[in-house]
């Protein structure tokens, strides 16, 4: 049986293949944003398919016959694909968790607005970082390295030959540690400065109870946060890129936990 000139072994095969891309592209950053349209997502996910399909060693490949057995080969397949687009994600995810932190050191959640990527609503400062995080993710190609993890997922785990290793739950508890050390490190700068503007605050509070110090706080912690973010941007950047190296990592080690 044939296909526009395939044999039904290659679109069964063809299929396997753009699952995981999709899992891929459904999640990672950029791509898997609301702001993208679903028909992109899969107009893209066909194309990423259909260039790494002539590269991935198939001919080993055994197709079941069960309608069953291939429909779980699929969800393996967009498992392992949501897994990669995940760890690129969680990059990003951590510099919104270290923003949001200092924000609300600033006093600047009370005022959220719209995330044009993920459609969440955030703080200003956190959507100001989480745009130039995206703007070092692809100034560095980081974007090129998630296209090479996918590619190198299919050398290390062929299609049909996905197995939960045991591993899996103590790597998503060391790649979420990581997370929140990568957040914590990035906020550090905002963190120290506005507590002890804080201490600052509530000597003088103490000292001269005339002052409103509310009133005189409030500006005070805008004014000193936005000093410290605008002096510690070389300082954000090295961290940005220190953190999406190792997400180059992270990704290079949940395939070679798949792969056994």
């Amino acid at each position: 049986m044939e296909l526009l000139g395939f044999s039904l072994r290659e679109v069964q095969l063809f299929f396997l293949v753009l699952f995981r891309t999709l899992g891929v592209v459904a999640i990672a950053p950029i791509l898997g944003g609301s702001l993208v349209h679903r028909s992109v997502k899969i107009g893209l996910s066909i194309l990423v398919a259909v260039l790494l399909f002539p590269v991935i060693p198939i001919d080993a490949v055994v197709i079941p016959r069960s309608l069953i057995q291939l429909s779980i080969g699929l969800l393996g397949e967009l498992a392992v694909g949501i897994i990669i687009g995940f760890i690129a994600r969680a990059a990003l995810t951590a510099v919104e968790i270290g923003a949001q932190t200092v924000a609300m050191q600033m006093g600047l959640t009370m005022a959220n607005v719209l995330d044009p990527q993920s459609g969440a609503q955030m703080s200003v400062l956190a959507l100001f970082q989480n745009m130039l995080t995206v703007l070092i993710f692809v100034t560095i190609n980081a974007h090129h390295w998630l296209l090479e993890a996918l590619a190198e997922s299919f050398q290390v785990v062929q299609p049909l030959a996905v197995v939960v290793p045991k591993g899996v739950g103590l790597m998503g508890v060391n790649i979420m540690q990581g997370l929140f050390v990568a957040a914590m490190k990035i906020a550090a700068p905002g963190i120290v400065i506005l507590l002890m503007v804080s201490i600052l605050m509530g000597v003088i509070a103490r000292t001269v109870p005339q002052i409103n110090i509310l009133i005189v706080g409030f500006p005070l912690k805008i004014g000193v946060g936005l000093v410290v973010i605008g002096a510690s941007m070389i300082y954000f950047t090295d961290e940005v890129v220190k953190l999406l190296e190792a997400m180059r990592g992270d990704l290079s080690a949940a395939i070679s936990l798949f792969g056994g």
